[in-house]
């Protein structure tokens, strides 16, 4: 978010480059001519050629195999015949993949053309758009993305004696991850703190006024017109968020804009399978001058910072690092691997002097975790636990050859069981977390984030499943939250 008066945090974006369409070919293998000539023949091409001919007449002539005996050629037939095919080269990249997926993508979006249709339009995107596509992936990723400016009014003591009243522009971005077309109505993420400000007059800090661009519109916006928002904007309500995960949910209802627009909910990627080298677009809304974006790579698939407090004080985050160029006004705005799909929502940037380009985004399945939390429990963010701690054991490097990624593996182990928590009696020192469900969904827990992070989704009252090495054993242990 970019503040007149204060620094912002910031977004990032993560892209893994495409395939290229078409795997690299093999080696090609020695024509039946070079293979008869090693094996004995010793006339020219043309006359091979013609050997191929049987004699003309009633009787046929003899076969390429008895002209290769007749000239030298030493093998049995079927060796003949093998030798036909050249040696297969290095299989490539199966394109054929990657375009199916990508048209299986594409059509649960809306697109309703047939598999030719989309091979003419995806060979044509290619030739113009280049090896990594990135270009394709932040065209996909505009259509999820808004710019949003906020107008805060705020009290401040005045120099000559008492308590003055300022109006304050503010702006940044978000991305949209739920909408009714029909109804012209859109659910959008963005960072808390581009909404809030603990010094408005407003009685929960967030700003009088939410407008919202889609991509395309025209903006006009004056800080001496305090109409220009509304006249240049569609506005917003706050629905509410979590400001110890930065994470705020706005609404849009009843748009004309929208409802007409090609906007689509955004894709998401599954952030615990980030890795490090991977392609990070961030799109957002640089100093309030509208939308940009930026690429760059992920630094650290990652880790926790302390940021100063919404409300005072600090508070620790989770995120991922990376090097894309963040400005201010770029808080909430999405960060997007090379397919497009969202891995993070950019929250805060070092604003040291002396470092650059280092960036943060908090994790997608955060992010989008958090924002249905809010969704479930109309508007309020309930902060699920176990009442447990864990310790980190063993840690290692592994390698995915599927992926061709490397990624960090964690045992998990339970230290402490809080007598109070929902776990007591449920799970013990020394179990090994190995698993945790969730309304059906299980993950496999490699990282000691996870389990925080599935608990996002869950529903007060409901069970979690925990599966446990417990002396040896494999158990399930159901823990209501």
């Amino acid at each position: 978010m970019s503040k007149f008066n204060r620094i912002a945090a910031l977004t990032m974006c993560l892209a893994a480059a495409i395939s290229p369409l078409y795997g690299c070919k093999g080696e090609a293998g020695k024509s039946a001519y070079e293979l008869a000539v090693e094996q004995g023949y010793e006339g020219t091409l043309d006359e091979w050629l013609d050997s191929l001919r049987g004699k003309d007449g009633m009787d046929a002539g003899g076969s390429a195999y008895d002209i290769a005996v007749s000239r030298g050629y030493t093998g049995t037939i079927d060796e003949w015949l093998a030798g036909l095919n050249g040696a297969d080269g290095k299989d490539g990249v199966d394109a054929v993949d990657y375009v199916s997926a990508w048209y299986e993508q594409v059509k649960a979006e809306g697109y309703t053309g047939s598999f030719t249709d989309f091979l003419e339009t995806y060979n044509a995107t290619a030739s113009t758009v280049g090896a990594d596509m990135n270009a394709y992936a932040v065209s996909k990723a505009m259509l999820s993305s808004v710019t949003i400016y906020t107008r805060v009014k705020t009290r401040y003591n005045s120099p000559f004696g008492g308590t003055q009243i300022k109006t304050s522009y503010s702006a940044g971005a978000g991305v949209v991850f739920k909408d009714d077309k029909d109804a012209g109505t859109a659910y959008i993420i963005t960072n808390y703190h581009v909404v809030y400000d603990s010094s408005s007059t407003s009685s929960d800090g967030i700003a009088d006024y939410i407008g919202v661009c889609l991509y395309g519109m025209n903006v006009s916006l004056s800080s001496s017109d305090e109409t220009a928002i509304e006249k240049s904007t569609i506005k917003a309500e706050f629905v509410g968020g979590s400001m110890d995960n930065d994470i705020a949910v706005i609404k849009i209802t009843d748009s004309d804009k929208y409802r007409d627009s090609a906007y689509v909910p955004v894709t998401a990627a599954n952030s615990d399978e980030i890795a490090l080298g991977q392609t990070a677009i961030a799109i957002g809304n640089p100093e309030g001058l509208g939308f940009s974006a930026t690429t760059g790579t992920v630094s650290v698939d990652s880790e926790y910072i302390t940021m100063e407090g919404l409300s005072g004080g600090t508070m620790t985050v989770r995120v991922m690092r990376v090097d894309t160029g963040i400005n201010g006004g770029n808080s909430g705005g999405g960060l997007y691997d090379g397919s497009g799909e969202l891995v993070g929502i950019v929250n805060a940037k070092t604003s040291s002097s002396d470092i650059e380009n280092i960036s943060y985004a908090i994790p997608a399945n955060v992010a989008l975790g958090v924002a249905e939390n809010v969704l479930r429990n109309n508007g309020k963010f309930i902060k699920h636990a176990l009442g447990i701690t864990c310790t980190t054991g063993e840690s290692s490097a592994v390698y995915d050859a599927a992926k061709n990624t490397v990624r960090i593996v964690q045992t998990l182990t339970v230290s402490e069981v809080d007598d109070n928590g929902a776990a007591a009696e449920k799970l013990e020192v020394g179990d090994k977390i190995t698993a945790i469900a969730v309304k059906g969904k299980t993950i496999t827990v490699t990282r000691s984030f996870q389990i925080s992070d599935a608990l996002l989704y869950a529903d007060s009252g409901n069970p979690v499943t925990l599966t446990v090495i417990r002396g040896g054993e494999t158990l399930n242990v159901a823990v209501n939250v």
